[in-house]
């Protein structure tokens, strides 16, 4: 377990910078049940550059 993890952790593959796009029809989750708060925060990462 603890190989696993330090492997992970040091792996030498870089990581990939880009989001991952999950569509609406596989993660099933609805804007609505998203709160207000956790919509308000990625509308302002978004407005300043980041991808969220």
């Amino acid at each position: 377990m603890i190989r696993k993890l330090l492997r992970r952790v040091f792996s030498k593959a870089p990581a990939s910078h880009e989001p991952a796009l999950i569509p609406v029809e596989k993660h099933r989750i609805r804007r609505e049940s998203i709160s207000a708060g956790a919509r308000q925060t990625v509308a302002r990462l978004q407005e300043h550059g980041h991808a969220a």
